[in-house]
């Protein structure tokens, strides 16, 4: 099976937002790979499943992909390490999207503990493991379950957005990277200081997201519009309508081919 060529009109389609289209491609050439034993190219399939069906909401879907993938990452034994890292990150995410941030946690340690023997230091894909951990114990500290843990929780959350950030400091034009870590620092200081206490660290941290937003419009459109329309709302949420407004202009203004502004 030629996987790039299936990966590549599954990206297409999704561009398109031909949802119901992209997933049957999926499942097609899933079941193709499955009747040839093809597990390479299962494997490669269920990884974007996973994010496909988290995107969509589809509970049931994205646990049952995650319950496919993780099997074969058992069968891979020592091989292909950081393949099944990355693996290990998108089951994870799967988990913490629909509110199990315990079990993705104990995926994304997997994801780390591999990355950090096997990536240099200032590695992306570092930054982004970073971030879904930070977001993971953010969801734990703020169950009520684990109210007496909160505080800790919360310096763990942030200890690792720092350590997101760290990396991509390393790295030019990670800009979209950047606004999302920016708003998600912002998120935990709202859950830990409250809208009032915490007003003037979150106003700060807004304005680096826009600075962010800024830089990365001038960069690949395709991946600041996939970051501005999950951040506009944020902007919404803390009265930064302006920029919400601005951001959602951009996003019409400009006709796009993947990776270019015309």
């Amino acid at each position: 099976m030629d996987i790039q060529r299936v990966i590549e009109r599954y990206d297409k389609l999704m561009r398109e937002d031909a949802f119901e289209d992209a997933e049957k491609h999926l499942l097609y050439w899933l079941k193709e790979a499955e009747e040839t034993n093809d597990k390479r190219s299962c494997f490669t399939i269920l990884n974007e499943m996973t994010g496909f069906y988290r995107m969509r909401g589809n509970r049931s879907a994205a646990f049952d992909t995650v319950s496919k993938l993780l099997s074969i990452v058992f069968e891979m034994g020592q091989s292909n390490l950081i393949s099944k890292a990355t693996a290990y990150l998108n089951s994870a995410t799967v988990y913490n999207s629909f509110k199990e941030p315990e079990k993705a946690i104990d995926l994304y340690k997997k994801a780390e503990e591999i990355y950090k023997a096997e990536l240099k230091e200032d590695d992306t894909r570092l930054a982004g493991l970073y971030n879904n951990m930070a977001l993971a114990y953010l969801a734990v500290g703020s169950l009520e379950t684990y109210a007496n843990k909160m505080d800790d929780l919360f310096e763990k959350s942030e200890s690792y957005f720092n350590k997101a950030l760290s990396v991509l400091d390393k790295n030019k034009a990670s800009y979209n990277e950047k606004a999302i870590t920016y708003l998600n620092i912002a998120d935990l200081e709202e859950k830990r200081l409250g809208p009032e206490q915490g007003e003037s660290k979150i106003l700060e941290l807004l304005d680096k997201a826009v600075a962010c937003f800024e830089e990365s419009f001038n960069g690949d459109f395709f991946d600041f519009k996939e970051t501005a329309e999950k951040c506009i709302p944020v902007f919404r949420h803390y009265g930064y309508f302006m920029v919400a407004n601005d951001l959602t202009d951009k996003i019409k203004q400009v006709k796009i081919q993947f990776g270019e502004k015309k």
